[in-house]
């Protein structure tokens, strides 16, 4: 008996290890959209893959730390050890692509992707298991050393429960934040690349309706405010259509949240005549 069982879990194994990180039969990646973000991406037919083949330049993932210590990817904490583990949805596919592709993300560029990783739950509980994985990809992820920036073909960036101290005590840093809209971070020791907020904080949220005059005024007033600092800037919750898409677009926001990803990719080639 024990035979048998020594049999079928070396082939559980060798099963588990072909599948491992696979990436899509014939995948090519578009041409980057420095705007596109594709928000909880995990929930996409082929989750990565999908939003790469769209050119989208940076890609949201929510995570949990599970209780037998692997990190879990989920919106909410419920029957996390039955959700994807974030190592087999996207590091390691994230690494085997990048060596296939010659050390890059998208083709003939060094376009950075940004993996937004939004840490559920505590923070200063799961960021110390998610640095330890990222250490095991020297070569793919940009780290910060003594404020002196070594890119990498992706760029890890942190929202949600942001581990402030954890971060700020370490000479090698494996990640950047997602800021707060409206937030003095004179002094932080983290790179911050970009700030956050969601629309509703700030505009009235009406469905396909026109921004008002005071509305457009402010929104270029926070345009202008982080294009000052040499920071990205965006709002989610906005809604997925051309009219406030168009009128982020031209107001300057250069990231624009978008759960419809083929729809912006052409919304983006209509204004662009690509």
């Amino acid at each position: 008996m024990i035979m048998p069982r020594i049999f079928f879990f070396l082939f559980c194994f060798l099963f588990l290890f072909s599948v491992y990180g696979q990436i899509p039969e014939g995948f090519t990646p578009g041409n980057p959209l420095p705007a596109g973000h594709s928000h909880n991406d995990y929930v996409r037919r082929k989750p990565l893959f999908d939003a790469l083949s769209y050119g989208f330049t940076s890609i949201e993932v929510d995570i949990f730390l599970a209780s037998d210590g692997s990190l879990r990817v989920s919106h909410i904490p419920l029957a996390l050890r039955k959700k994807p583990i974030l190592r087999n949805l996207y590091l390691e596919p994230l690494n085997r692509w990048v060596m296939q592709n010659g050390g890059h993300v998208f083709t003939d560029t060094a376009q950075v992707l940004t993996l937004m990783i939004d840490l559920k739950g505590d923070g200063n509980l799961t960021y110390p298991v998610l640095r330890n994985e990222l250490e095991e990809y020297p070569h793919l992820f940009t780290r910060y050393v003594n404020g002196r920036e070594i890119e990498g073909p992706v760029r890890v960036m942190l929202s949600g429960s942001k581990p402030w101290s954890l971060v700020e005590k370490e000479e090698v840093q494996w990640v950047c934040f997602d800021g707060s809209l409206g937030v003095d971070y004179t002094g932080s020791r983290v790179k911050i690349p970009r700030l956050s907020s969601p629309y509703s904080g700030w505009f009235k949220k009406r469905p396909c309706a026109r921004m008002t005059e005071e509305e457009t005024a402010e929104l270029k007033h926070w345009v202008y405010r982080a294009d000052y600092d040499g920071r990205e800037l965006r709002f989610w919750g906005a809604g997925n259509n051309r009219r406030r898409w168009k009128k982020l677009r031209d107001a300057g926001v250069t990231v624009i949240n978008v759960d419809r990803l083929k729809r912006f990719r052409k919304f983006i080639g209509t204004e662009t005549g690509k």
